[in-house]
This record gives C-alpha cells, structure tokens and sequence, in this order.
C-alpha cells in the first residue's frame, strides 16, 4: 500500500506491508508515517484481531520519520491488543529507539533492532 499526501510540492510516501511468518504478523512499513490512518486503519486493526492473530510485529526501521501522532498510532494498537490479549513488538533503527527513550516507550514496548530478533523473541518455529 502506498499513501501520498501532497504539502507544497512534496510528496510524503508511506509503504506498508502485511506479511504472516508462522503465527506472527509482521507489518513493515517505510516512509514517512505521520497519523493513525498512514500506519492502519483502525477497523484494519480490529479486524486483524477479531481473526485471532495474537502476534504482531511492527517492523518501523525504514520509516524515514517517526513523529508523535505516529507514536500516538502505535500506542493506540498496543491498547488494542491488549483488551484481546495480543502482543506488540517494535522493530527500530537506533535513531528511532533514542525517540523511544526519550518519551520512555521503551518500557512499554519490547524492541529490537532486527525482525529475526522480535520474531524469535516469540517462541517457536519461526
């Protein structure tokens, strides 16, 4: 999926993907991510978990900018899943991690610094 939002002639892109690796979901997104309906919508979100995926991965080390509207996306998934008992997991860059410091996110989320990491940070055969 590819967004384009048009601010005086720049073009913002955002790239998502959706990808199952066992029982894991992975989304990978690229870009610039820049609100609630760039990174999901909402409804996406839900109906991901009403089909009884427990596991996500969101993959955000080639995002080009991580702002805090893309934060408040990614903590709104988070409360999501845990009224459904599913688990988050972050995949970041290093500069992406400072801002997950910095707010003190990373005492909410588990991150890691490669996909392989937070998909065997699950268990089982992935």
């Amino acid at each position: 999926m590819m967004v384009g939002a048009g601010r005086a002639g720049q073009v913002d892109c955002m790239n998502r993907d959706i990808v199952q690796i066992a029982e894991i979901t992975v989304i990978r997104v690229s870009g610039t991510l820049r609100s609630w309906e760039l990174l999901m919508e909402k409804e996406e979100f839900v109906t991901l978990l009403e089909q009884g995926r427990t596991r996500f991965i969101f993959n955000l080390e080639a995002l080009v900018h991580l702002g805090s509207s893309s934060l408040g996306a990614i903590l709104q998934c988070r409360r999501l899943a845990l009224e459904r008992d599913a688990a988050i997991r972050l995949v970041v860059a290093p500069r992406q991690m400072e801002l997950l410091e910095m707010t003190k996110l990373d005492e909410v989320f588990d991150s890691f610094t490669t996909e392989k990491d937070a998909l065997e940070n699950f268990g089982g055969d992935v």
